[in-house]
């Protein structure tokens, strides 16, 4: 594979990071796993062609730049999904608590 096909998918791989990270503020949690399988694929292979294919020069740069935007998303998408988890695990305890109360109490 070319050097470009690399900076291609790189490309690709930066633009479902971005839209990674719009679900995951939008609370599209369904959308963010689908964005997920579509991002490992691109993973899998940019990990396949970094065995054969090395971009240089000016290629190596937009590279590095993309990397770092996949970054940021990564970790601002992780942020989002670590914030949603920690308010889901309250709720889940509070349903457990007002379950044992009613229990407790025979709610009606």
């Amino acid at each position: 594979m070319s050097a470009q096909q690399v900076i291609q998918a790189y490309e690709s791989l930066a633009q479902l990071s971005h839209q990674m990270h719009a679900a995951a503020e939008l609370g599209e949690w369904d959308r963010l796993i689908s964005l997920e399988k579509q991002s490992a694929s691109l993973v899998t292979y940019l990990k396949s062609a970094a065995q054969t294919t090395s971009p240089g020069g000016e290629n190596h740069e937009r590279q590095l730049q993309l990397i770092r935007e996949i970054l940021t998303n990564d970790a601002a998408t992780c942020k989002r999904t670590v914030e949603w988890m920690s308010q889901l695990q309250l709720n889940m305890q509070s349903n457990r608590q007002e379950q044992r109360i009613n229990q407790a109490y025979g709610a009606t």
